[in-house]
């Protein structure tokens, strides 16, 4: 579905770009398509009714959490994105997950360091595997690096028993695929930059805070975003930087903007575009499963790209994400 605002040229020249660019590559798009990319922001930019964009939607929040209302019509999940306030502040994660637990108990465990995206803003980043009594060494030394995306769950079991696996299994339905944890523990300050994810989302909340910005999939014409052949897609614009003019239509798109404490547990759909922030100290586990023909009711474009993924395709990063 188009975005409001945008005409149903524009939009399938977008598109098309889109495509070209994941099949061509970034650096012959940047050479081929980027001036037409901009006089097609140009066009975009003077549209009638695009003053009337830009606003932050409501996130829906829900305290007393009944998954009985959502049988009746699940498929409005894929819709949007839902704060479920406080679900999980008695689950023994949040009770007893802490810097000191993981320093102590798990100091021998060897994690992977994911400390950016492949492919986000162009940084390398720092990547390889690190033990969590290297990670707070580097920590008191002043180092804000990054513990994201890593299987240290799936691979100590025991911390799995401290989710609530029942709970978060009723979001699934249909053909599932893939069901993986991913940890996250981060200093103030550190984020993970606008990206997206094939796979359907919960974010628990364990303790600290994360400020999150997101979009729909087809706000993606506002956002500019880049197909490299991931299996991810990754925008370069920053929102606290509304004005750079190499994204002139980024303060026309339309976002919601949550903050989660403990206890908190964010539902996300498959390839919705985000970008997180961390303002404390905090960890947090997102809950992850694929389901194709879901993917296809959200976003049939995006999720066909990523069907063609090659960097690396989508069974290889299934693999790799096994391990």
């Amino acid at each position: 579905m188009k975005p409001h605002g945008i005409s149903s040229k524009q939009w399938l020249t977008y598109n098309w770009f889109l495509v070209l660019e994941h099949i061509i590559g970034i650096n012959n798009s940047e050479k081929y398509l980027s001036s037409r990319k901009s006089k097609l922001f140009q066009e975009i930019a003077k549209n009638p009714n695009m003053e009337q964009r830009g606003k932050t939607i409501p996130t829906e929040s829900i305290t007393e959490y009944n998954f009985d209302n959502f049988l009746k019509n699940k498929n409005s999940l894929l819709q949007r994105p839902i704060l479920f306030k406080g679900v999980a502040k008695d689950w023994s994660a949040v009770q007893t997950w802490d810097k000191e637990c993981f320093k102590t108990k798990y100091a021998h465990i060897e994690v992977p360091l994911v400390d950016k995206i492949p492919g986000i803003r162009n940084d390398k980043g720092r990547y390889g595997k690190i033990t969590f009594a290297q990670y707070f060494e580097e920590i008191e030394k002043g180092n804000k690096i990054y513990l994201s995306f890593s299987r240290v769950l799936d691979n100590n079991p025991e911390l799995l028993k401290d989710l609530d696996l029942n709970w978060l299994r009723q979001f699934q339905w249909g053909a599932v695929n893939g069901e993986q944890t991913f940890f996250f523990m981060g200093e103030e300050g550190t984020k993970t930059d606008l990206h997206n994810g094939f796979a359907q989302t919960l974010f628990v909340q364990v303790n600290g805070k994360k400020k999150w910005t997101i979009w729909a999939p087809n706000e993606r014409i506002f956002l500019n975003p880049v197909a490299g052949r991931y299996t991810h897609f990754y925008s370069n614009y920053l929102p606290n930087e509304p004005d750079n003019p190499k994204y002139p239509l980024a303060k026309y798109a339309e976002k919601y903007e949550l903050e989660l404490e403990p206890g908190d547990v964010l539902w996300f759909p498959a390839l919705f575009w985000h970008y997180v922030e961390n303002p404390t100290a905090n960890i947090g586990v997102a809950f992850k499963w694929v389901n194709v023909p879901q993917n296809f009711q959200i976003s049939k474009l995006l999720t066909s790209l990523v069907l063609g993924a090659t960097k690396p395709s989508l069974l290889e990063s299934f693999i790799y994400n096994k391990t």
